[in-house]
């Protein structure tokens, strides 16, 4: 057999290059493993070596990657279109890098680093250890910069920014030392543009915007070389691949291809978010068009207006731009031409996409990836970074609970008790609606909770598990009222002590609710007993706090003087207490401040029966001082007005009918596990389920029983022998159960699925413009649509229920806000039914419910445009006239997308009810499904969200043929469409706007 003698060379230099690499680079994973060993063992010296060694062969390989992968292309080009010519740039750039790998990394190893030790490198870990170990060392400025770098990608890591605050306030850190070790240059550089744009150093700005587009589009190269990995088998089995050479290939490339072509999104996604900020790259021109502007240099303006038109062509306040540009300057421009090659070459892979997805039977849709060009409509909007499917919340939205007065705030009601006294009120504390109170317990029954406490708590509980949540230098632990009464129950602490617990709650409960003469019955939002150990040999020089300042239903933002009620704060919670049970200890005073986190208001020390009360928001921050010798151990309660946001202090009877041999039952007593996988619903929700229904008691079983068999039977496929099996009750009783359940949850469907009025109607209309984009949408209070609910075919009629996708349903209709909460549900006509009859015969349409006059509805192409009885405005029919009408309809698309989206959630939670036919009589099911509806409204509000896995695919361009009213609402959409591409704000020369 003949050889190639040129192959042959070629083939004896790869076998060379294996043979004679010599050069080594030590794993980051086994460094970063060593660093973690080091530190669960105390060894801080060694886990600053391991873990900067690991970040540092961590960065070396992806530079090594991105380096080979650009020297080997460059020497290697695809120049020929010949076969084989092709193929054997393919084979020397192969050998290119390999030998490039080898030669900076050593001889490659067969062992892959886990997907684990990737994610903990993307999301920084090795930070977090890295401040910790440099804090036992005493280099605080190190421990600075590494801890400000973690921070940057956990924002929502509480701890980190307390820690944050206690190094800004410690001797010898300079305010240079807070740096993010990891910030990417291209968005260092355009935040630094922004800043100085919004002071109006234009000249500066604009070799800020410069420096960052150039760093971009260098990023960008990085970025697209990094995707030249390895080929993921995903679900298929790789031994089992036997397409042939071009199909492998194709779908290599086609993988390679998309990430190349998400590179737009990772640019655009700040550290630790979830979701690209919106517009990125075109901001840049935006900015400069005006900083230009501002320079008077016209020339460079009238340059980056047009780059900025290759993103939204036809943009109506950058065409008015252009145009004066152009007037000022007595010629045209041209766009930058690498922004055009860059948008060239993003279009053409898109068409590659579309064929290579074809070819591996995948479905490929075109991301948006320049959405919302009207991104400085508003001069206060930051990333959100949480759900991906609205980008942005404008602050002005958060609420400012400092300023808010609290209504009605009164003090000074009965104590209820004979032996409670009044030591100081709100006066004497220098608050408002603060009180402490003595002799709320006796000596005995101190004394009887503190043992309790030892006999209960566990070290971390409540705080995931982390035994020192607040502070390294104490050890915290807790337990619930409800782990507590479990303990009991089974006879592992005495009963007694247990009720006790549960009994000085309520007692304290009671006390705070007359006290601050309240209007209505204070609820129980989470109680827990709780100890905090001083850990010895880690209390000389402390200068940190046991509990850092906070308030309870806001974000304490000192530097702004201003406390933020938004997650993950609890919102809801109102009145906060603390009844403390010993005073043994040194340190440990509880401390009310200003809102500046320092100045200290009011000093309360601890001892057995004192409890100190107050409302939970911004106008109490609170603090512990350092617990530094003993133990300090006391029952936190917070209360809360909502019955929604209940906890479970659950009668201690109740407990009585559980038969803790259940799993499913020791799953609920578990408060640590993921209730959703079995139930569908987080604990918090289950709590406010059952919170929420009224059950008769004479059957015998308790209101959480119930509530547990039902959830189970929607979460299995409604199938009552399942759950008979489950709860090891009779089947008949399952049944009556259901029934009986699903009969109290209808009773609370008017009160959790309802219109919305007065400000909460101005905040639906306000989020319906935000989705959309556009000021104009804020009209918009609701999003209407229908989805088909499989059924076994009915006996009778059963045509009637054949629909036009081939199975036997009925018909939900619902409204939703612009969050995906349901407004209104309307269930139960047959599937054959078109969509606009359905909502003439619907309540909402007959009574004219809603909206309400001066607002509108969406809805797509099957229903009529309407203005009477109710406003429901569609998109424009297809092929739309003029671009008023396509960036309507564009609009009009992003806002009505959540009906299909709390669809979409709706099906994923309860995938067992709506992606087969319901066991049930089909006469049953709309009950059933108004049911899941109520449930998807409580979840919501509890922040209980499920990522649809399955959107409503909507058939929106069918209209009903029998339809006579389907332009009498045109007029209405006419204004709106123009109200929609109507400037925002018309200056005579430009349309200036702030971006962030």
């Amino acid at each position: 057999m003949d050889v190639n003698p040129k192959l042959y060379g070629f083939l004896t230099c790869i076998l060379q290059t294996l043979l004679l690499s010599s050069a080594t680079l030590e794993p980051f994973d086994l460094l970063y493993e060593n660093g973690l060993e080091a530190f669960h063992k105390g060894d801080y010296g060694n886990v600053v070596r391991y873990m900067e060694s690991a970040l540092s062969s961590f960065s070396e390989v992806r530079q090594t990657k991105i380096g080979c992968r650009l020297k080997c292309r460059d020497e290697h080009r695809f120049d020929s279109l010949l076969t084989d010519k092709f193929f054997e740039a393919i084979l020397y750039r192969a050998h290119c890098l390999n030998e490039c790998f080898e030669g900076k990394l050593g001889a490659q190893s067969m062992h892959k680093v886990s997907e684990d030790v990737f994610q903990d490198f993307s999301r920084r870990i090795p930070y977090n250890y890295l401040q910790l170990a440099y804090r036992k060392l005493g280099q605080l400025d190190k421990a600075a910069s590494t801890a400000h770098t973690y921070f940057q990608a956990n924002p929502e890591h509480v701890e980190m920014g307390e820690d944050l605050e206690q190094y800004k306030a410690q001797k010898g850190v300079k305010e240079e030392h807070f740096i993010d070790r990891e910030s990417r240059p291209h968005q260092r550089a355009f935040f630094a543009g922004v800043k100085l744009y919004d002071k109006g150093n234009y000249e500066e700005s604009v070799t800020l915007f410069e420096e960052a587009l150039t760093e971009y589009y260098r990023a960008d190269v990085e970025c697209r070389a990094l995707c030249e990995g390895p080929l993921h088998f995903e679900e298929q089995d790789h031994v089992l691949y036997k397409y042939n050479l071009y199909e492998l290939i194709s779908d290599h490339y086609t993988q390679v291809l998309h990430c190349e072509h998400e590179c737009v999104r990772d640019l655009a996604t700040r550290p630790g978010r979830l979701s690209p900020m919106e517009n990125y790259l075109p901001l840049h021109y935006d900015y400069l068009q005006f900083a230009y502007f501002q320079a008077g240099r016209n020339e460079e303006a009238l340059e980056c207006a047009l780059t900025y038109l290759l993103f939204h062509e036809g943009e109506e306040f950058m065409t008015e731009n252009v145009e004066y540009y152009r007037e000022a300057l007595g010629h045209d421009g041209q766009p930058r031409k690498e922004a055009e090659q860059y948008l060239r070459r993003h279009k053409q892979e898109s068409d590659l996409l579309l064929m290579g997805s074809n070819n591996i039977g995948v479905a490929y849709t075109e991301g948006s990836y320049w959405s919302s060009s009207g991104g400085r409509e508003d001069a206060n909007r930051i990333p959100s970074g949480t759900d991906g499917w609205m980008d942005y919340v404008p602050i002005s939205a958060k609420r400012n609970v400092t300023m808010s007065l609290l209504q009605e705030l009164r003090e000074g009601g009965p104590l209820l008790y004979e032996n409670v006294r009044l030591v100081q009120n709100s006066h004497t504390l220098n608050g408002s609606q603060r009180v402490l109170l003595d002799d709320v317990i006796s000596e005995d029954q101190c004394s009887e909770l503190k043992h309790l406490a030892h006999s209960v708590t566990a070290a971390g509980d409540g705080y995931k598990g982390k035994m020192s949540p607040h502070t390294p230098n104490e050890k915290f632990e807790g337990a619930t009222v409800l782990k507590t009464l479990k303990y009991g129950y089974e006879g592992r602490v005495l009963l007694k002590s247990a009720r006790l617990f549960y009994d000085v709650s309520e007692k304290a409960r009671r006390i705070i609710e007359s006290y601050f003469m309240l209007n209505s019955t204070l609820h129980f939002s989470y109680t827990h007993l709780v100890c905090r150990t001083a850990i010895s040999g880690q209390q000389d020089y402390r200068n940190d706090l046991s509990h850092p300042i906070h308030a309870d239903n806001c974000l304490l933002d000192p530097e702004a003087n201003e406390c933020w009620k938004e997650p993950p704060a609890y919102t809801y919670r109102d009145y906060s207490a603390l009844l403390y049970l010993n005073g043994d200890f040194d340190g440990g005073e509880f401390i009310f401040t200003e809102m500046d986190a320092k100045t200290v208001t009011a000093s309360v020390k601890p001892q057995c029966g004192r409890m100190v009360g107050f409302s939970s928001g911004g106008e109490n921050p609170h603090g512990v001082r350092a617990v530094t010798r003993g133990q300090r151990c006391a029952v936190a309660l917070w209360f809360t007005l909502d019955p929604l946001y209940r906890e479970l202090a659950v009668n201690p009877t109740s407990y009585c009918h559980l038969n803790r041999a259940v799993p499913i039952l020791r799953l609920y007593f578990d408060e640590a596990a993921d209730h959703r996988a079995h139930l569908r619903l987080s604990l918090p929700s289950i709590m406010s389920l059952i919170a929420a229904v009224r059950l008769e008691s004479d059957h015998g079983w308790e209101r959480e029983i119930e509530v547990l068999v039902f959830l189970h039977w929607l979460a299995h496929a409604a199938s009552y022998r399942v759950v008979s099996q489950a709860f090891d009750i009779p089947r008949t009783s399952v049944y009556n159960i259901v029934h009986r359940m699903s009969k109290a949850i209808m009773g609370i469907l008017r009160r959790v699925i309802c219109f919305p009025t007065g400000d909460d109607l101005e905040a639906v209309g306000a989020g319906f413009a935000q989705l959309a984009g556009s000021p104009a949408f804020s009209r918009a209070v609701g999003a209407i649509d229908g989805c088909h609910i499989r059924i076994k075919p009915p006996a009778n009629n059963s045509h009637c229920y054949f629909n036009r996708k081939l199975f036997h349903s009925i018909q939900l209709q619902a409204i939703t806000d612009h969050r995906g909460k349901f407004l209104d549900v309307f269930v139960g006509y047959p599937g054959s039914v078109h969509d606009a009859r359905v909502l003439r015969n619907s309540p909402v349409y007959a009574g004219s419910l809603y909206p309400p006059a001066g607002k509108c509805i969406l809805g797509d192409g099957g229903y009529p445009c309407l203005s009477d009885p109710i406003c429901l405005i569609t998109p424009y029919r297809e092929p739309v006239q003029n671009p008023v009408q396509a960036r309507f309809n564009s609009k009009h698309s992003r806002a009505r997308n959540i009906v299909e989206r709390a669809f979409g959630m709706l099906k994923t939670r309860w995938r067992c009810v709506f992606f087969k036919a319901l066991e049930v009589s089909p006469a049953f099911v709309p009950e059933v499904v108004a049911c899941c509806a109520v449930l998807h409204n409580l979840a919501l509000v509890n922040g209980d969200i499920v990522e649809p896995e399955d959107e409503e695919d909507l058939d929106d361009g069918l209209p009903d043929p029998h339809n006579l009213e389907a332009r009498v609402g045109e007029h209405v959409r006419e204004n709106l469409a123009a109200a929609v591409s109507a400037p925002n704000i018309p200056v005579p020369a430009l349309h200036e706007h702030d971006y962030l």
